[in-house]
């Protein structure tokens, strides 16, 4: 691959030029976060350099420089992506109510980005420089995940818990399926591991929960 970065608008797209498509700018920095993904998950942040990220994304060092400054903005830039499509997904999932979406929403991102996925949930807690992020965003995710529980369980302390123990077994059955399981059996993967959640928080509910009027 030539060491040239288009410049072009972000909407417009790329024109062939020798037999090879010039990436956009969009195109390129989701390149390099993917490349990167896979490297960071391989080798960890410290045993990771810019010339490993470059070379696992076909590109030059210089191509990297000019869409991210540091390897820790790299890093923390493939975090943001996947914990911001985690929450475009799961908003757009609660627009058309079904039981499962939280499981059906992590399940959609990490097939979309496996890499980054495992990134997020698996290697960056890991990380201490990054132990900020990931930790606002696993209280978030605890928060989201809390709303089962709304109206089921009286004790604050012990609802808590649950929405805890929920996220974690969410996040551990998917990367265990993204491990083993075929593809086009996610299906019932989401339906087997849906009907186990639901199994959990009903043993846990200390009271019907409220209508809501």
């Amino acid at each position: 691959m030539d060491d040239h970065d288009d410049h072009t608008d972000r909407s417009a797209p790329s024109a062939p030029t020798g037999g090879r498509r010039l990436l956009g700018r969009d195109e390129r920095r989701d390149q390099i976060e993917r490349a990167a993904a896979r490297a960071f998950a391989r080798e960890g942040f410290a045993s990771t350099s810019l010339d490993d990220v470059a070379a696992e994304a076909g590109i030059t060092r210089a191509i990297v420089y000019r869409h991210f400054d540091s390897k820790e903005a790299l890093y923390r830039a493939v975090l943001v992506r996947v914990s911001d499509r985690l929450g475009e997904e799961f908003q757009r999932r609660l627009a058309a109510p079904q039981s499962g979406v939280t499981i059906t929403t992590h399940l959609t991102v990490a097939r979309e980005d496996p890499d980054g996925y495992r990134l997020l949930w698996e290697h960056s807690p890991r990380e201490p420089r990054f132990a900020d992020y990931v930790q606002d965003f696993r209280q978030r995710s605890i928060r989201s995940t809390a709303r089962l529980f709304e109206g089921r369980i009286d004790s604050d302390l012990k609802a808590t818990w649950a929405a805890r123990q929920t996220l974690s077994s969410i996040v551990s059955s998917v990367l265990l399926w993204l491990e083993e399981g075929d593809p086009d059996l996610d299906a019932e993967f989401l339906t087997f591991a849906t009907e186990g959640l639901w199994a959990s928080i009903y043993a846990w509910r200390e009271k019907e929960p409220v209508p809501v009027v």
